[in-house]
């Protein structure tokens, strides 16, 4: 059996674990620069795979880069694709100690209530929504991309 498919199979697992939808997995840079130059929502974010990047969560396009090519081990590709997937799942968390956490649990089996994509919408648009409170009116494709979120804990 190959990494990718391996991988794959996790994927599914750690999916039902975080009770999300699974995301498409693009391998290789080539292709996620084609998905950017075709998407318009990506299009600005030329950088998003820049020579550092290992891994990519683009959760309003429905999909997850992995720098396959990059990551000879499959424990770093499977530490990668845990790491994406909080992103994916708890997009309220940002990397630090509660992130590792949460890359631990996946590992571990933990399981979470289910997170829809229209959690997610909802999680957005409460952000747009606080976003546009707080500094008034902005343009569509400049939403949020500026601003981090807060760690708060899940």
């Amino acid at each position: 059996m190959n990494k990718k498919t391996i991988l794959m199979e996790r994927l599914d697992k750690y999916c039902k674990q975080l009770g999300c939808s699974t995301p498409k997995i693009i391998w290789t840079k080539s292709d996620f620069m084609k998905v950017i130059n075709e998407t318009p929502s990506l299009k600005k974010h030329k950088g998003l795979a820049s020579r550092n990047t290992l891994g990519r969560c683009c959760r309003e396009e429905g999909l997850v880069y992995i720098a396959y090519q990059k990551l000879v081990k499959l424990r770093d590709l499977d530490h990668t694709i845990r790491h994406e997937l909080v992103h994916w799942r708890f997009p309220q968390v940002n990397h630090g100690e509660r992130f590792e956490k949460l890359i631990k649990q996946i590992k571990d089996g933990v399981c979470w209530k289910p997170f829809t994509d229209a959690d997610f919408e909802a999680y957005w648009q409460k952000r747009r929504e606080s976003w546009t409170q707080k500094h008034g009116i902005i343009k569509e494709d400049t939403l949020i991309y500026t601003e981090r979120g807060s760690n708060n804990n899940v």
